[in-house]
């Protein structure tokens, strides 16, 4: 602790950190009991297939807009000068997959995400690309909400 450092504030931290924990504890707990009487009382069957749903409709946003999101995200984030590199490698990613999805659709109407999906098996490189493009967009958002929640808390500690 330094010395002009405030134990008051050193205390709240402590707590306030202590029960962040305590939190998630609880909260993964009770996501356990929700997850088996879920299973005991609707049915495995049944909770699995909303499961599914659930997972697809992920599925569908994240290929949908996930890329239209990012493209304009990227590029303020580049005007601001922050995160350059990853910027301009996700405006990069974000074309790439605009492109690869238009090449896959070439005759095969509205369902060329799922084609691509469906088409892991072959093997073709531009399946891999697709996947790995949607991957880093991912990991690129998780970067920015990173850097935005670490920014916040170097302000908060020198208030």
């Amino acid at each position: 602790m330094m010395a002009n450092e405030d134990p008051l504030i050193t205390e709240t931290n402590r707590v306030k950190q202590k029960f962040k924990w305590g939190c998630l504890i609880w909260l993964g707990i009770f996501g356990a009991g929700t997850l088996v009487l879920a299973i005991l009382f609707i049915g495995p069957e049944t909770l699995f297939g909303y499961s599914y749903l659930f997972a697809l409709l992920v599925r569908i946003v994240l290929t949908m807009y996930l890329p239209w999101l990012t493209l304009p995200a990227a590029v303020i984030s580049l005007i601001l000068h922050k995160n350059a590199k990853s910027s301009i490698t996700a405006i990069g990613v974000c074309i790439l997959l605009e492109v690869l999805e238009h090449y896959v659709q070439s005759g095969r109407g509205p369902g060329a995400r799922g084609h691509l999906l469906l088409s892991l098996q072959d093997g073709m490189i531009w399946d891999y690309l697709w996947v790995i493009g949607y991957l880093y967009l991912v990991y690129w958002w998780i970067i920015v909400v990173k850097r935005k929640k670490k920014r916040e808390e170097n302000n908060e500690s020198w208030r």
